[in-house]
Order: C-alpha cells, then structure tokens, then sequence
C-alpha cells in the first residue's frame, strides 16, 4: 500500500508505528485496520482527512515504540512534543513569575502603566422632572433613564433593550419623545424632562392614562409607559390625529404582547376626548 492510504478510514489525530521487519504489517488504529507493506519501521499519524500521513522513518520500529511507552508512562515531554503535564508545569511558572515580577515593578514607571484610569470627572446639572427642579452630580456616562430610575426613584420609565430599539424609556424632553437610554444626563441640563409618573394630576389620571384603561391597551404592561409617553408627545403637537398618524408616531414602540390595535384605539379616542 502506498504512502497516504488506507484500507479503513481511521480515527484522525492518532499516532501509531507500523512496518516492522520484513513482513507485511497490521496495526490497529482506534476501531480500524490499517496496512503498511513489507519495508522498515515507520511512524506515521493520521491527517484531518482521514489518511496516513507519513512523519518519519526509524531504524528500530521497536524501540521508537518503548521510548515512547516509556515517555508516557513517566510523564515526560516526549521528542516532537508537548505533555500535558509539562504544559500546566510552564504555566505554573509563569504565573508564579508574573506575580514576583508584579511586585518587583511596584512603584516603577512601568508599574504606573499597569494601573486602571481614574474614574471620569463628576459633572454638576440641573434639570426639570415633572415640573420640579433637581440639582445632580453625575458621572458623564450616565444614560438619562438610569439617572431617572436609579438617582431620582421614578422608576416609571422601563429599560428594555437599553439599545433604543423597543422604546420603552421614551420620555419627553421639551416637547418631544426621546429614548432615554439613548441619551446622556449631562445633556439634559437646563431641560425639561416629563416621565409618565408626571402625566397625572392631583391624583387625576390624564385621558390618555384613562383611555388605556378604558380600551384594555395594557397587557403585561412594561411597554406602558413608554407607548404613553409617546401617544402623549403627538397629543401635545395634534390633539386630533387621524390612524395613520397614530400608528406613525408609536412606530418605534414594540409591544410583545401585540395589542398594537387597542393601543391605537386609545390614542385615537383620547384624541377625541381633548
């Protein structure tokens, strides 16, 4: 047989000797068989496509095959390659290594360049939720609906996929609907914010809250308050919509409840109501 055949497909990654003496040769090779014709000891491994590959060629088949045995078994690093045991043995050293070498460099320029950065700089705003005016310290990476939810308890206004794709944190800033994990608290000084827990007065709820509820547009809920604050941005530019405004204004409002229809009666009827 020649050099990269086989007689059965065998077990790919597995090394094994074969050709010993004058005589043909099998060998076993996980659950196949493999031939070598008659010539001297040869070490071969099996190739990702399931050949034999030829590596190289040994005077004594034999004893290649003890050394190796005998490399197993005491766990040594074999000639052409890596033990496992050898592998976790470098890697303990390197670790040991790296921590010496840790402290050793404290207190050094190099040791500086290691170190974390230091926590952005606070900033100072004020901004106007729901009529009332609230001075902030806050760090610059701070999202509007986290300050809102986190720092000033109104926790009304929901994150969802807190990537401004199901708008759940619309809220209203001067006038119009935005997305609040969309937008940053240090750019909302001077502005003026309304969240649905601003919609109600003196304990009267606003038609569009009562229009909701009227027309079963809530289902599980979360998307509430964000399909409110959005109906409520375009009530406040056209009291009287017709449908398809409607539905283009909460465009960007996913309900996984899909009680899209309803939501749009309420709009509509509220609209009607003003």
């Amino acid at each position: 047989m020649e050099e990269g055949q086989t007689r059965f497909k065998p077990i790919r990654g597995r090394t094994f000797v074969g050709g010993v003496g004058k005589r043909n040769h099998h060998a076993l090779l996980g659950a196949g068989w493999f031939h070598v014709d008659r010539g001297d000891s040869i070490l071969y491994n099996c190739s990702h496509r399931g050949r034999i590959v030829f590596l190289r060629s040994a005077i004594n088949g034999r004893k290649l095959a003890a050394e190796m045995k005998k490399s197993k078994q005491n766990g040594k690093k074999p000639a052409n390659g890596v033990t496992r045991r050898g592998f976790l043995s470098g890697m303990g050293t390197a670790v040991v290594s790296s921590a010496v070498l840790g402290k050793t460099l404290t207190g050094t320029a190099e040791a500086q360049t290691l170190r974390a950065a230091k926590p952005p700089a606070l900033e100072d705003i004020s901004i106007i939720v729901n009529g009332k005016t609230y001075q902030l310290t806050v760090e610059p990476r701070w999202t509007l609906v986290e300050t809102l939810r986190d720092h000033l308890g109104l926790t009304g206004t929901k994150i969802g996929c807190n990537a401004g794709e199901c708008g759940a944190c619309t809220v209203i800033v001067e006038g119009k609907a935005m997305l609040g994990c969309s937008q940053l608290a240090v750019w909302m000084n001077g502005k003026k914010i309304t969240t649905v827990e601003g919609l109600a007065t003196n304990g009267q709820l606003d038609p569009l809250q009562q229009a909701f509820i009227d027309h079963d547009a809530p289902q599980c809920g979360y998307c509430t308050a964000g399909q409110l604050m959005s109906a409520k941005s375009l009530l406040m530019r056209n009291p009287n919509p017709t449908r398809e405004q409607v539905q283009h204004a909460l465009t960007g409002n996913v309900c996984r409840c899909s009680n899209y229809n309803r939501i749009v009666e309420s709009v509509l009827a509220a609209g009607k109501k003003a």
